[in-house]
């Protein structure tokens, strides 16, 4: 998603660990609110990678949030960097000689890492949702209806060992308070 009302580039920590996005933790952790799972969290962690929209391809700076709906979130340093102008007649970015439709489903971008490519093609991310799903089942399969083996517990608490000193002392009061004190007690 390319956002003009945010400061920074997000990526979802679901999405760094899809693309294997080397990621490094952050000197100075930093508070983010916005569409995010919870009213605020802390960025610990960033990492740049490659990002290519239509020819260009650029090394992007991303900080690793726990961001809800969007995989990444392309904000005001990407546009900057990129020189990108939004043409919202025409619904279209401009990048260098490249123009992009906006909200055409078929072509987003595409990520690089070092470990794979994943291409964000609108249309096909249903398709590897159905696929990853039925390929991992037995883990997103839902809970098992039946009772883990019995197992003998040894749930004895020892409180009070006979051996160990405790080391303790009364409480003291000031000769002041002492009668309210003995009162209470």
């Amino acid at each position: 998603m390319i956002d003009t009302e945010n400061t920074g580039n997000f990526m979802s920590l679901a999405f760094v660990k899809i693309t294997g996005m080397n990621i490094f933790p952050l000197e100075q952790q930093l508070m983010l609110q916005l569409g995010c799972i919870g009213s605020q969290l802390k960025i610990t962690h960033g990492g740049k990678t490659h990002i290519e929209i239509g020819r260009k391809t650029s090394k992007i700076y991303f900080d690793v949030a726990n961001i809800n709906q969007y995989n990444c979130i392309l904000g005001i340093p990407f546009l900057q960097e990129q020189q990108a102008v939004l043409n919202f007649l025409n619904q279209m970015i401009q990048i260098g000689n490249d123009r992009i439709a906006l909200l055409e489903e078929g072509h987003l971008a595409a990520i690089t890492t070092r470990a794979t490519v994943v291409k964000l093609m609108g249309n096909e991310v249903p398709q590897l949702r159905n696929r990853w799903f039925h390929k991992y089942s037995h883990w997103l399969g839902g809970i098992i209806n039946r009772l883990p083996p019995l197992r003998e517990v040894n749930h004895r608490i020892l409180l009070i060992e006979e051996e160990k000193h405790y080391a303790y002392h009364l409480s003291r009061c000031t000769d002041a308070l002492k009668q309210q004190l003995l009162d209470k007690i």
